[in-house]
């Protein structure tokens, strides 16, 4: 019996011994992250601009030329690479797409001329523009036509409209003639005009005549011709009255020829 608690007391000792002396707790963390601290912060360096927000610790720093030095298995180094080239190519004279922007020459502008309803007016302003120095490429729209005003007088046998027009001519009314179509063949057409004043005067002109003029709208779809070319983006337009003649010329519903933009889908070619 006194062996045994002779024993317990001596086992006490060593458990005492051990869990003092022997057995002792590591380091705290911040110990061994106060080990590191010799490293520097690692952030990108761009010449000329304010510092990027720091990087992951995994991303290497930058070399002094701007250039991002890489390392195996660095996801940084990647992201950093391109930004530095595109600063070294912005910062190098005559490089980077910047520069190449800035020196580009300005391009042509694309203008057209029209509409002209006579292929030959359309070919006088055309050679007005070579003589210019200017290349012109005909274009041919089909544009619909709803604002032409026709008066004509109806319900007139062959022999009436026979009279009619000698009487109209007499008068100095030139454009009367006979319609051919069949739905029209009692109508005698004494003009088609642009717009609707000149109609009702040209009306009022037949019904002092002793006639009874009808005033309507024909719609129909007429094949206009462009004359599409390009300028430089500093030179002016050629001023259509001189291409076409004083003053400028207009085409019954399709208005005065003028100067406008080519279309989208249009080029000079």
């Amino acid at each position: 019996m006194r062996l045994v608690l002779l024993a317990l007391v001596v086992a006490n000792i060593a458990f005492f011994a051990w869990a003092r002396w022997i057995d002792l707790p590591l380091p705290p963390p911040t110990a061994i992250a106060h080990q590191d601290t010799a490293i520097p912060p690692l952030h990108l360096v761009t010449e000329g601009a304010s510092p990027a927000p720091a990087a992951p610790a995994s991303t290497p720093p930058s070399s002094a030329g701007g250039g991002a030095a890489s390392a195996p298995g660095s996801s940084g180094a990647a992201a950093a690479a391109p930004a530095a080239t595109a600063a070294a190519a912005a910062s190098a004279p005559g490089g980077g797409a910047v520069s190449s922007i800035a020196s580009a020459s300005p391009g042509a502008r694309c203008r057209s001329l029209g509409p002209f309803e006579d292929l030959n007016l359309a070919n006088l302003a055309a050679e007005r523009l070579r003589a210019r120095g200017i290349t012109p490429h005909d274009r041919t729209a089909d544009t619909p036509n709803p604002n032409v005003y026709w008066v004509y007088i109806g319900e007139l046998t062959s022999e009436m409209q026979r009279h009619a027009i000698q009487t109209l001519n007499a008068a100095g009314i030139r454009d009367a003639v006979s319609m051919t179509q069949p739905e029209q063949s009692d109508r005698v057409s004494v003009g088609v005009f642009a717009d609707q004043q000149h109609a009702v005067k040209r009306a009022e002109q037949v019904r002092a005549l002793g006639f009874k003029p009808t005033l309507g709208l024909r719609q129909k779809t007429v094949s206009a011709h462009w004359l599409d070319f390009e300028l430089k983006a500093a030179d002016p337009d050629p001023p259509p009255n001189e291409l076409v003649g004083a003053p400028t010329r207009s085409t019954p519903g399709l208005g005065p020829v003028k100067m406008v933009d080519c279309p989208a889908e249009s080029g000079s070619g």
